[in-house]
């Protein structure tokens, strides 16, 4: 499948500033993200989600899922642009649509934070 401009921006934005580049340890296109240290996630990239498991909505889309601080993901995930994580634990994760409804910015933002957080040393 083809990258979304949203996710070339993304996949960019990681190497540039943390020089991580994507794994695949699935038997499918799915990158992952992850320390080299400890080797814990901070973005994963899933595709072809459906709407349907998002907002209801028809059709699919690619989703990256980052880790959040818990309370700044019950306000941050609105159920318009980002969502409770598909796939993961939803108190801590949140998934972003991959579609142009939040900007590179936006989600370079919350990638960033999910760096901080999956950082070794970091208290819990």
């Amino acid at each position: 499948m083809k990258d979304t401009v949203t996710l070339i921006n993304v996949k960019k934005h990681i190497a540039e500033k943390f020089g991580v580049m994507p794994d695949y340890p699935f038997e499918d296109d799915t990158p992952v993200f992850r320390h080299a240290d400890n080797k814990k996630w901070f973005a994963i990239v899933i595709r072809n989600v459906a709407y349907s498991k998002l907002d209801g909505g028809n059709g699919k889309t690619d989703i990256v899922n980052v880790k959040c601080d818990p309370l700044l993901a019950s306000c941050a995930a609105d159920g318009k642009r980002i969502f409770p994580a598909y796939h993961m634990n939803k108190r801590h994760w949140i998934s972003i649509p991959l579609d142009g409804r939040t900007d590179a910015d936006e989600i370079c933002a919350f990638v960033d934070l999910s760096y901080r957080l999956t950082e070794k040393g970091t208290k819990k």
